[in-house]
């Protein structure tokens, strides 16, 4: 046998259950794109595939054919001279060595061309001319970053993920009102409001001096179920356009009968620039529920440490305060606001507006799921910072002009890196918000 050559013989029979297409696709790629070849085999004749092959080779072909889905006989060839039939061997595998070429870019194997069939690059622009280099074609590259630097984005990103399942279940139960047995008695009481002796004064906030009229002497106990925070950096209407910086905080009560029962529960609360907004969803909340029995307060402070306490004043909180009923302006413009009197009244002008001489949180709720909160806020916070240090890293270090010594990398390979990169910086500038909006 080992003084035998081998041929290997496609008689046109094909596996069973494949179709001629399916076989034609496998043999373009196992004749490295060679179409001329593939339709010659499909003519009709008894076509010699491989010749000069010792019998390994010509199972193994055997073999690959029959995957690819063609059946091929192996047949002997002459005798000849063990020493010739090496030579021709040889021969015959540099010939095939010298025929084919390796795309530098995909790596897919195919005869000499000046282009790669399979990704269109053109080969002499990224050979080697005498005395450069070597030089790598990729698609995309990381080196930007060293390897401990990509491993610390991957925690990153774990901690982001985790981060912002803990912040959406903590954000959905740090806000829960308590239930109709964990109210204080005291809540169950009116506010109490009596004529005052209190004179006009004058008081400095955020640059502005401010006049204010105490109308009565004013206290209330309360379940806070909305609030909406002035202080916001979002917020345009008190610092940009009435330059209010001495109401604080707008909180929405309940108190009285309708902290009874718990049919609080099921209506809907909702604070905007001004005002309270209420939903009764149910029958039972539409039947339990009483006007007089809810107020909106706008909380007015010139004290850093009653702002302190008003600004940790969360929706479920139960708070009592104390102050004037008051009607105020500030100097340089025609602002001024009033107060209501009465808890008859709906619509404009009914809120309470109160100076506040005290201001106590007397039972806290959800303290567990607020600690969670605030714990998964500065998790999003610190992996949101170091993703963005290292996307942006990556987004420079792909913007340079120069390139890496001995890589080439194409241009879309550059705009899909970029692009992926840039999405992912919005991504987190997106979550950045929604952290500053939730903080």
């Amino acid at each position: 046998m080992a003084n035998k050559i081998y041929q290997l013989i496609f008689d046109g029979e094909i596996v069973d259950n494949y179709n001629i297409e399916d076989v034609k696709k496998n043999l373009f790629s196992l004749f490295k794109g060679d179409v001329k070849n593939l339709e010659q085999l499909f003519t009709g004749r008894t076509i010699v595939i491989k010749k000069q092959l010792d019998h390994q080779k010509a199972v193994n072909y055997q073999k690959a054919f029959l995957e690819a889905g063609i059946i091929v006989r192996i047949e002997p060839r002459e005798a000849q001279d063990p020493s010739k039939f090496s030579e021709v061997v040889e021969r015959q595998e540099a010939s095939e060595r010298t025929e084919t070429m390796i795309c530098p870019k995909c790596g897919f194997e195919q005869k000499q061309s000046d282009e790669c069939i399979r990704c269109g690059l053109i080969i002499k622009k990224h050979q080697k001319e005498p005395g450069e280099e070597s030089i790598m074609y990729i698609d995309s590259d990381t080196s930007v970053l060293t390897s401990g630097q990509i491993q610390r984005k991957n925690i990153a990103t774990i901690v982001l993920l985790t981060g912002i399942v803990l912040l959406l279940v903590a954000l959905f139960q740090k806000d829960r009102l308590p239930d109709a047995d964990g109210i204080l008695p005291e809540v169950y009481q009116m506010p109490r409001q009596t004529q005052t002796s209190a004179l006009a004064f004058k008081t400095e906030v955020g640059k502005k001096v401010y006049t204010i009229t105490p109308l009565y002497d004013y206290e209330l106990y309360g379940l806070v179920v909305s609030y909406y925070d002035s202080t916001g950096w979002w917020d345009i209407t008190h610092k940009f356009l009435w330059k209010d910086f001495i109401n604080i905080k707008d909180i929405c009560i309940l108190y009285g009968f309708n902290v009874r029962t718990d049919a609080y529960k099921d209506m809907r609360f909702k604070s905007g620039t001004w005002t309270c907004y209420v939903k009764l969803p149910t029958e039972r909340a539409q039947v339990q529920f009483h006007d007089i029995c809810l107020s909106n307060n706008h909380l007015l402070s010139d004290s850093k440490t009653l702002a302190k306490e008003i600004m940790r004043a969360k929706r479920g909180d139960q708070i009592y305060l104390k102050g004037y009923l008051s009607a105020y302006s500030h100097s340089g413009g025609s602002f001024f606001r009033g107060s209501s009197t009465t808890r008859t009244d709906k619509g404009d002008g009914a809120c309470e507006t109160i100076y506040l001489t005290d201001f106590k949180i007397i039972k806290k709720s959800n303290v567990i799921w607020r600690i969670l909160f605030s714990l998964s806020v500065f998790l999003v916070a610190g992996s949101i910072f170091m993703l963005v240090l290292y996307y942006g890293k990556e987004f420079l270090g792909y913007s340079k002009k120069k390139e890496s010594p001995g890589i080439v990398r194409s241009n879309d390979a550059y705009k899909k890196v970029k692009l992926n990169v840039i999405l992912k910086l919005l991504f987190l500038l997106f979550l950045i918000y929604l952290w500053a909006r939730l903080h």
